[in-house]
Formats: structure tokens, sequence, C-alpha cells
């Protein structure tokens, strides 16, 4: 038996694919955060095409890459390396009555978080993601669909890919709370009152993974506090007082 294979077992067995999902998640998330964050991005479609750039480039850049290294990358791999199916990691309807229940529960809350939350005075230095959002009506909807399926590819890595990956070898409990701490370390540099709400999250919707057996109640959620935070903030730059 060779070194590599006795430091990562295969990935058919329960440890192999817990093994490999630990060793690639924070090349992951690096990339992620030092190489696709939009004024990364921006800074380097400057350098190529000049300061004339549009500058919502790279926020739409940033969604975009986000979801395939969250989303499109991650599903591959159940596919084709651990030949499984996505249902499996949270990628389906599951339970349709919880997972409507769960978010028509959370919405109000949602609501009030976000408008409540959405006067923080240090988030307009980072929100929205694309800074050109609010030039239009058309700009902000594209926004809104590219931020939509960003939030379902982060939803499926960390509470699908990550926390189900690791369930068999460690328990879900544990898989639950690996995944959150990822999560949570993705938020460092972020506004510290979201910071920390993002642990509250992480928890909340990697839990409701287990109830629902899908991603797609959390991704919701998740996406609604985002894009609803934007609308305000946006609404705010044009003068609207709410």
């Amino acid at each position: 038996m060779s070194l590599l294979s006795r430091i990562f077992p295969p990935v058919s067995t329960p440890q192999g694919k817990a093994t490999w999902l630990l060793f690639t998640a924070p090349w992951i998330m690096l990339v992620w955060k030092f190489g696709c964050e939009p004024a990364t991005l921006q800074r380097f479609f400057e350098r190529v095409g000049g300061e004339s750039i549009w500058h919502g480039s790279g926020g739409l850049a940033s969604m975009l890459a986000g979801v395939f290294l969250f989303g499109i990358g991650p599903a591959f791999v159940v596919r084709r390396v651990f030949r499984e199916k996505l249902s499996d990691y949270g990628g389906g309807l599951g339970d349709r009555f919880r997972t409507v229940r769960s978010f028509l529960i959370a919405l109000p809350v949602a609501i009030i978080g976000t408008y409540w939350g959405s006067f923080e005075p240090s988030l307009p230095q980072y929100y929205p993601l694309n800074p050109a959002a609010g030039d239009s009506v058309t700009v902000f909807l594209v926004h809104a669909t590219a931020y939509l399926a960003f939030y379902f590819a982060w939803e499926f890595y960390f509470r699908g890919f990550l926390q189900h990956g690791m369930a068999p070898a460690f328990g879900m409990v544990p898989a639950a709370l690996v995944q959150n701490m990822a999560s949570a370390l993705m938020h460092i540099g972020k506004p510290g009152a979201e910071a920390f709400v993002s642990i509250l999250g992480g928890l909340l919707w990697g839990w409701l993974v287990c109830r629902t057996r899908s991603i797609v109640s959390g991704s919701l959620q998740h996406a609604f506090l985002g894009i609803g935070l934007d609308v305000l903030l946006c609404l705010r730059q044009h003068g609207f007082r709410i």
C-alpha cells in the first residue's frame, strides 16, 4: 500500500470521502476568499481592460465564480467521482411540505431581520457585492438572479456537499458543526454582526437540510436576506426613506 493511499483512503469509503472533503475545502475556500471576491476581480479586469471597464464586472464575475466553485464543481464530484445522487446531498426537493412550511415560518423573521440589519452603518461598505446593482432595474434583476444562483451554490457546498459528505464518517451533528465552522470562517472580514449571525444561520440551515432533505428552504432564506438587504440599500442610495 502506497503512502498516498494510506493518507487518502478510497473515496468509495466514508472515511476516504471525508478525508478528501476536508483536504480540498481549505483550498476551495481560500481560492474564493483571495481570488474571486468582487474587488479582486474588478482590479484584475481594470488592469486588463482599462479603467473604463464596467464597474459592476467584478461583482457579477464574483457571483458566477462562486456558482462554479461551490455549486457546479461539487455537483460534478458527487455525480462523477462519488457516483451518488445530488438528492443525497440536499440537491432535490426533499420533503416538500417541510420545505415550504419552514420557509414560510422563517419569512417574517427574515423580513424583520433584513430591515433591522439594514441600518448597520458598515454594511454599505460591503454590499451590494455588485456596486452597479442600483444603476437600473434591469441591472438589479441581473444582479439578483446571479445572487440567487450564488446562494444556492453556497448552501449546496456547505450544508450539502460538506455536511452530507462527512456525515457517514463522523455522524451528522459533528459534520454540521464542521461545515458551520467552515462557512463562519468565510465571513471573516465582514461586519462583526454579520459574522456572528452567520454562525446561527449555518446551524439553522444545516439542521433544516436534515429535516427537509433539501437545501431549498435554507437557500431561499439566505437569498431573501441578502437580496432583500441589497434592495433596501439601493433604494436608500437613490434617496428613498425606508
